[in-house]
């Protein structure tokens, strides 16, 4: 998601700002008023630092600093060549607790950039109907809170709007909801083909419309703007459905395949993170002239004997897998199986995963060649040996960029 420039005051307010504003602002009206050009030239000073850290231009860190420091410095030499005041040391000590404060400021931006978009996204299958008294009704159950369906003038938990956007306000927040009829994906076609994962891009390509909780403003309720993630979390978790294919995080780029799990992780204290804890081994889609898969193909059965040997020494409680081709209805996967039984040309066993696009499912009893082996690996108390792909297919996951959304915000 392209991230827009900072313009406008944000949610994490630096709370110096407002002290560093009032205090400018003082000192340039006593120095005007009172034809004072000393007062008036220091508060002009401190009260652009202050207006600049309000809308956290990044140069007005250094420069708030540099100038408090060099006051504090000069206001020290005065004490030095001069009688002791305790004034003077009190604007020593307020000067250096401004430097300090910021030096240590930990909310200066990236150089430009606001922070990511805080909301969590449906991919439907189908574009929803959706109105605004459905949406008072999910938010009065997610929040535990009365909500109604009226005009954005109005007073108390107000919902206002209809699709595709609405807005959900209440005393210290505000969100947008939105419900589009449309992909989420700016270039929806460029982007399946950067996503490696199976699921994941069968979810994207399937989805032809979406729904959205983004927070609009919560600088009454929330300290930072991820503490705005369970209750959004709720919200969403109230408006799944049987048309979902997928839950999308924007400001991490995560998109995680729905299934019967995903509204309990919505409804946690960290959704973000319960999301991402899928359940689901990735099944990573690999070119198969990548020389690397090649080379670690080749490997492994070159190494196939040591399988053999092992596994004709299990003992109980030794895990031995492999991972082969298995094809049906014109899709080939490359799926691991615990090994049960092993002859002279084949390889018995039990799917460890659910495929993608097979019609067998885990635990299902299959049959592969030894001559189409993929990779191996065997398990012996703490230790595993084999699993020579796996280095191949984390490679190609860190190299998949994130797949670009529409810009929203």
């Amino acid at each position: 998601m392209e991230e827009k420039a900072q313009s406008s005051p944000t949610l994490d307010l630096p709370w110096i700002a407002v002290p560093l504003a009032m205090v400018g602002a003082f000192l340039l009206w006593e120095g005007l008023s009172k034809s004072v050009p000393y007062s008036a030239l220091h508060g002009t000073i401190i009260l652009a630092v202050g207006i600049a850290v309000w809308f956290q231009q990044p140069w007005a860190r250094l420069a708030g600093a540099l100038y408090f420091a060099l006051v504090a410095g000069g206001k020290l030499y005065q004490q030095y060549t001069s009688d002791f005041t305790a004034p003077q040391m009190l604007a020593v000590g307020g000067c250096l607790s401004l430097c300090w404060a910021l030096w240590h400021w930990t909310d200066l931006p990236r150089h430009g950039p606001k922070r990511p978009l805080v909301s969590i996204v449906l991919l439907l299958r189908q574009p929803r109907f959706l109105s605004n008294t459905a949406v008072a009704r999910a938010t009065t159950v997610a929040w535990g809170e009365q909500f109604v369906a009226g005009d954005a003038d109005q007073k108390g938990n107000i919902i206002a709007g209809e699709s595709p956007l609405f807005l959900v306000r209440t005393a210290k927040a505000s969100y947008l909801v939105h419900n589009q009829n449309q992909s989420y994906f700016d270039n929806v076609k460029d982007d399946l083909a950067q996503i490696t994962e199976l699921r994941v891009r069968n979810a994207v390509a399937e989805h032809a419309g979406w729904i959205a909780v983004d927070l609009l403003d919560g600088s009454k309720r929330f300290k930072t703007q991820a503490e705005a993630y369970p209750l959004i979390g709720r919200l969403v978790a109230e408006l799944t459905g049987p048309d979902c294919v997928a839950v999308l995080c924007p400001e991490t780029g995560f998109v995680c395949v729905f299934d019967d799990t995903v509204d309990e992780k919505l409804r946690s204290a960290d959704p973000l993170k319960a999301l991402q804890e899928t359940e689901h081994v990735p099944v990573i889609g690999v070119p198969v002239d990548d020389p690397r898969m090649t080379a670690a193909v080749a490997e492994a059965r070159q190494r196939w004997p040591e399988f053999l040997k092992a596994f004709g020494q299990r003992q109980p409680g030794e895990t031995f897998a492999v991972k082969a081709p298995i094809t049906s209805n014109g899709h080939t996967e490359f799926i691991w199986l615990q090994v049960t039984n092993l002859d002279d040309e084949l390889i018995h066993g039990h799917l460890d995963n659910d495929p993608v696009n097979l019609p067998v499912k885990c635990g299902d009893a299959v049959t592969v060649p030894i001559k189409d082996l993929n990779d191996w690996a065997f398990t012996r108390g703490e230790t595993t040996t084999g699993l020579f792909t796996l280095k191949v297919i984390q490679q190609v996951t860190e190299e998949t960029p994130v797949p670009n959304p529409s810009g929203q915000a």
